[in-house]
């Protein structure tokens, strides 16, 4: 992510006087991390099921990796 800013600060007259301005380009790294959520386990009549939030075209058996059968 770039930032470009700017900025001016007009001196008090008393302690400062004059005008101050700057500008510059921040460089700024930001990563997140999605979790992942399955949704509820629907299971089906042939002792498997799916996850809520996966296709139901892919099988998953309680306890072992999608697809796979125990």
């Amino acid at each position: 992510m770039i930032i470009s800013w700017s900025g001016s600060k007009i001196g008090d007259g008393v302690q400062t006087e004059g005008t101050s301005r700057a500008r510059g380009i921040l460089t700024l790294s930001v990563t997140w991390t999605v979790i992942q959520d399955k949704g509820v386990f629907v299971p089906d009549r042939n002792n498997g099921g799916y996850w809520s939030n996966c296709s139901s075209n892919s099988p998953h058996y309680p306890g072992t990796p999608a697809g796979s059968r125990p």
